[in-house]
This record gives C-alpha cells, structure tokens and sequence, in this order.
C-alpha cells in the first residue's frame, strides 16, 4: 500500500556519491512575512511545511536533500529570508528574488480562541516564482516528495510555473503532496481540480472539506463526510486523503476500509494555533518516508502539530527546540 511504502538509499561511498544518491523532499510556494502583535516572522504554509523537515532531517541525520522554490523581493524582508536561508542551509539557488515587487506580507489577527484571521497583500514576489535552471537541475534527479498550495496559484505566471514542475508520468518525483489551505477568495476550481488531479497525498481541514462537499460537489448530494472522501480518493486516485479538526484530532484515509481517527490533544498553553496544520503535513511526510504505521504516524502529526501551538508563530526559533522528538528518530 502507498502508504507505507519504504524508500530505502542505497549505501553511499563517497561523499559525491552520497549528494547523487540523495533523495530529495522540496515545496514549492510563498514564503511572507506573517505580522501579529507588533513583529513579524518569516511564514507561509510551504514555508512552514519545508522548515520542519529540514532542521528535524539535520538534526537526526535522515539522509534527505531538502529544497524550497520561491520568490522574495529585494527589499528588508527578502533580505532577513535570504540571510536565514543561508544560516538554516536552505539551498539559495532556489530563492529567487524580484526587484518588481516586494516580499509577501500577512496581518494576522486572532480571535478569542487563538485561530488566526489573515489579511493577504497582493502583487508580491511570490506571485511570480519561475522554472528557472536552477529549480529543474534540483527536481530532476532523486525526488521524493514534492509539495504545494493552493496560495501562490493565485497568478497565472504560477500555474505556469508549478505545471513545468509536474511533467506527464511523474518523471521528476515520485510523490506529490496538495495541501489545500483555502485562504479567503485566492482559489479557484480549476485550480484545486488541477492540483487533485497531480496529487498523491491531499491534506485538507474540517472546514476545507465541507466546503468542497457543498460547493463544488452539492449535486452528488453525500450524506456523510466519509463517502465524500471515499469518492474523491476514487475520483483521484488519491494514496490518502488527509482531514485534520482542530482540537478534535485529524483522520488518515488510505481506501474505503482502512483508515485512522485520533482525538485531539488539549493544549495546556495555547499561544496560537497559526501552522498547526503544516506541522501536522510535515511529520506526515516524514512518517510516510521512514515507513512509519499509520496510526503512528497519525499520533505524532497530531502531538507535534500540539507543540507547535504552544510556541507564539508556526515554527520555533531555537535548533534545540526539535531535541523533545528524539524518540520518533
């Protein structure tokens, strides 16, 4: 089953052979600035999603190249990105930059129960991420897992981009993550009919879910959520369907008769619950890589995704803070 398909690597050699035979997990999307309570701090879901996986792969040596393609502009912000880039050991290459428009920007606002509310500034250099040579050289060869949006889709000049990245028969990777994240009115049908269509792996909220079910499919009339999911993991092809709920836990589908539910975890120090939902995508993709059991992998998305909302932001700014998941590795 997909699902816990093991990639094995095959014993390096050389340290040359080691950077060849790597495999590689990389997103491709906005990276902004998310401004709340007076500072702001580097985000975006494909950012969120990426960071997790690369400190967690430096930390306990899992042996992935790990790679994020986006656009900053050449102004204070996309130089604070390009700095920490270099500092965390993002590849630069990838970090393409724009002297036409400025690095994106989020006001996030939060309600009385710590969910966010986004303002999204537009005509940011993340609108206009391009395939350059750079990005094919690093998707070419030995690709994993590659992950998207459904944000930075919102411009043309990107669904140019993203459908260059997703060649016919899958030659560039070998699994592809659609996180749905539905933000305000940057989405369209064809957009998330599109993604569906390239996706492996579909990750989508309670919320996302519904929205889907009564918008975009009201005329087949499901009666519950779970012949919903059933019809678009057929409709798809889909290796699982992934639906998260908050406080209430999240669920991992794989077909119509094998699937987890988990309760969520209540969290004694809630600071926000901004990135919970990248956190929960990026231990998934690394539970899936290391052939983790599903209802494994299910309770650590569900545990960490819990510690990431007990730190103010989507992802912590101390290395050492990654040090409490020893166990998993």
């Amino acid at each position: 089953m997909a699902l816990f398909d093991k990639i094995t690597l095959q014993k390096p050699i050389t340290t040359h052979h080691k950077r060849l035979l790597m495999k590689k997990i990389a997103a491709i999307g906005e990276v902004l600035f998310d401004s709340f309570e007076g500072k702001e701090v580097i985000g975006g879901a494909p950012f969120n999603y990426i960071y997790h996986i690369h400190q967690f792969n430096k930390l306990y040596h899992l042996g992935y190249e790990t790679g994020f393609i986006t656009k900053v502009g050449t102004d204070v912000r996309g130089e604070k990105v390009r700095r920490f880039f270099d500092e965390i050991g993002l590849p630069l290459q990838l970090l393409q930059s724009n002297d036409s428009y400025e690095t994106g920007l989020v006001k996030v606002n939060f309600n009385a129960f710590g969910s966010p509310d986004y303002e999204i500034v537009e005509q940011v250099a993340y609108d206009y991420i391009d395939f350059t040579p750079e990005t094919k050289a690093f998707i070419a060869k030995n690709m994993a897992f590659l992950y998207f949006g459904t944000l930075f889709q919102r411009s043309g000049h990107n669904k140019k981009t993203l459908a260059k990245c997703l060649p016919e028969e899958n030659i560039f990777h070998q699994k592809v993550f659609f996180d749905i994240n539905l933000r305000q009115n940057y989405f369209s049908w064809d957009v998330i009919d599109s993604s569906l269509l390239e996706a492996d792996y579909l990750k989508l909220n309670q919320d996302e879910l519904y929205l889907l079910r009564t918008k975009y499919f009201a005329e087949k009339q499901f009666y519950y959520d779970k012949d919903f999911i059933d019809f678009l993991m057929d409709e798809y092809v889909l290796d699982a369907l992934i639906v998260t709920k908050g406080g209430k836990g999240a669920s991992i589908y794989v077909d119509e008769f094998n699937f987890w539910e988990h309760e969520g975890k209540f969290c004694y120090d809630l600071k926000d619950t901004v990135g919970a939902g990248d956190a929960f995508s990026a231990i998934f993709t690394l539970g899936t890589l290391l052939n983790w059991k599903g209802h494994k992998i299910l309770e650590r998305a569900i545990d960490f995704s819990t510690e990431i909302c007990k730190i103010q932001g989507a992802v912590p700014q101390e290395y050492v803070w990654y040090e409490k998941f020893k166990g998993w590795f």
